[in-house]
C-alpha cells in the first residue's frame, strides 16, 4: 500500500496496549496506479506515493540502478514500483520513506543519507531500514513550498540541505544528492498518491493503521496461540511482519512471521468489539480474510465470517478494550 482517508479521534498512548476489534484497519501495500498531485499540506499524511521533481517532472527512483542496499537513488520517468514510496509519518515532523520496488520483509529499503553526510553533492541511497529513530540518515522532514510541492531534508544530519538531482539536472538517470537549500525548482517534489491493486500480491508485509500510524503486532502481548493482536510502534521485528497469501476467490490467509500463527477472528464471532487473536492454523472462515481497497494504497480487512454474515464490519484498534489473558 490518498484522497479520502479514514480519520479517528483516538490519541496514541504509550501507557496502554489495546486489542484489535472489528471495524477499520488498513494494510499498507505499495503497488501502484497513477493519480493526480494533491495540494501540499504542512505535514504529509502516511500513504503510498510517487515523488515527482518540479524541475524535471521525473520521479524519485530507488531501483533504477539496482536493488541492493547502498544503491544510489536517481530520477526517472514513472514506470514501475521502483518509483513508488511508502511515506510514514512517525510524529514530530519526522518521516521514514520505504521504496516499494525493492521489496523486503519490512516494506522495502529506506531512503538514506549515505554515510550520514552533510556536504553538497553527498549521495542519497536506499539501505536496509533501521528501527525508526535509531538512524539519523533515515529520518526525513518535508517542508511545504507552493503548488503542492515540498522540499525534503534529512534534519539530523544536514538540516540546511535539500535533496535534488545532481547539478539541477533534468535528465533521466540523474543521481539524487544533498545540496544547500536555495529554493530552486530542482529541490521541490510533489507527493502523488497511488492506488492499491484490487488484490494484494502474496508476500510479507508490515500492516499499518492509517489513523494511528502504528502497526499490527502479533507478539505485543505474547507469542502463544490465543494471544490478542495489538497495534504498536514499528520496531522492525518479525512479530510485526505478516505473510499474506491468496487462498483464491479473493480471500487470504494472514500468518505471523515470528510464530507462524494465523490472524484469527476469535470464536468466528461477528459482533462489534470481537477480539482478534493469533491462533493455530485451522483453515476456518475465522482465519480467512478479505481485503477491500480504499484509496492511497490502503485496504479494509474483514473476516470471511463477517462477509458470510452480510458484511459491515472490519478490524480496527479498540478504543476501550484492554488486553485479556490469551485463550487456550
Amino acid at each position: 500500500m490518498v484522497a479520502s482517508r479514514f480519520q479517528s479521534g483516538w490519541v496514541k498512548s504509550r501507557l496502554h496496549s489495546y486489542a484489535l476489534s472489528f471495524f477499520s484497519f488498513f494494510l499498507l501495500l505499495a503497488l501502484c496506479v497513477g493519480s493526480t498531485v494533491a495540494s501540499a499540506q504542512s505535514a504529509p499524511v502516511t500513504g503510498v506515493y510517487k515523488i515527482v521533481n518540479l524541475a524535471s517532472g521525473l520521479a524519485l527512483d530507488g531501483g533504477g540502478v539496482g536493488t541492493a542496499p547502498g544503491t544510489w537513488v536517481v530520477q526517472n520517468p514513472y514506470s514501475s514500483t521502483n518509483q513508488v514510496w511508502t511515506v510514514i509519518n512517525e510524529g514530530n515532523g519526522n518521516y521514514q520513506l520505504l521504496n516499494v520496488g525493492d521489496g523486503g520483509s519490512n516494506g522495502g529499503m529506506a531512503l538514506d543519507d549515505l554515510h550520514d553526510a552533510n556536504s553538497n553533492g553527498a549521495e542519497i541511497d536506499v539501505y536496509t531500514p533501521s528501527t525508526f529513530g535509531t538512524n539519523n540518515a533515515q529520518i526525513w522532514s518535508f517542508t511545504a513550498t507552493s503548488g503542492g510541492y515540498y522540499t525534503l531534508t534529512v534534519p539530523n544530519d544536514a538540516p540546511g540541505s535539500c535533496i535534488e538531482p545532481s547539478g539541477g539536472s533534468t535528465a533521466s538517470g540523474a543521481q539524487i544528492v544533498l545540496y544547500t537549500c536555495t529554493g530552486t525548482s530542482a529541490e521541490q517534489w510533489a507527493l502523488v498518491p497511488v492506488s492499491a491493486p484490487a488484490a494484494p500480491a502474496n508476500g510479507v508485509y508490515r500492516i499499518q493503521n492509517l489513523a494511528s500510524g502504528l502497526v499490527l503486532d502479533g507478539g505485543g502481548s505474547g507469542t502463544t496461540k490465543g494471544t490478542w493482536i495489538v497495534q504498536d510502534a514499528n520496531t522492525g521485528g518479525t512479530n510485526q511482519q505478516w505473510n499474506v497469501s491468496s487462498l483464491g476467490n479473493g480471500s487470504y490467509e494472514v500468518l505471523g512471521v515470528a510464530d507462524g500463527l494465523s490472524l484469527d477472528d476469535y470464536a468466528d464471532a461477528t459482533a462489534n468489539g470481537t477480539e482478534i487473536d493469533a491462533y493455530t492454523i485451522n483453515a476456518s472462515t475465522g482465519q480467512t480474510w478479505i481485503f477491500t481497497p480504499t484509496s492511497g494504497g490502503y485496504y479494509t480487512i474483514a473476516s470471511q465470517d463477517i462477509v458470510n454474515a452480510g458484511g459491515g464490519s472490519c478490524i480496527e484498534p479498540s478504543g476501550a478494550r484492554r488486553l485479556q489473558a490469551p485463550r487456550s
